[in-house]
């Protein structure tokens, strides 16, 4: 089942509980020169981390986008990507994600951002930054307190 034949609310739900619980939002500035013409490319990430292997399987399902990796023993990560976040994640679980809401808000507007290609690479490249300095101070609010 994905998205396209009607995931239900309460799945949105309990998905941004599981995130608020297991998952992290990322924004990270990958840097290659030989791979990307400006030498560096932006990649929003949505990872969720767990021990039951199963779990992630149904989330995958139920969504129809992501991968699943092996990172040791034992332990899953669903990974979703920006394109993945910006249609099928973000606007269904942010209305119900309490203490990632204001990073996931923030991710949402990089993938937006990321989305539309006929913006000015410079001021992208600024609104990125910004948005990545807001997420780390987020990141710490919720850690710290």
């Amino acid at each position: 089942m994905s998205i396209v034949s009607g995931t239900n609310e309460s799945f949105w739900a309990w998905l941004a509980g599981f995130v608020d619980g297991e998952g992290y939002f990322i924004l990270r500035k990958i840097k290659n020169r030989q791979h990307y013409k400006t030498g560096f490319a932006w990649a929003p990430r949505l990872i969720i981390a767990n021990n039951d292997r199963h779990t992630l399987e149904v989330i995958l399902e139920k969504v129809g986008r992501g991968s699943l990796h092996s990172i040791r023993h034992g332990c899953w990560q669903v990974h979703f990507t920006s394109g993945q976040l910006r249609e099928f994640i973000l606007p269904y679980i942010i209305p119900h994600l309490i203490t990632k809401h204001d990073e996931a808000t923030l991710l949402l507007k990089a993938c937006t951002i990321l989305g539309n290609r006929t913006r000015s690479s410079t001021l992208t490249e600024i609104e990125l930054s910004e948005l990545c300095e807001k997420m780390k101070v987020s990141r710490e609010r919720n850690l710290h307190g």
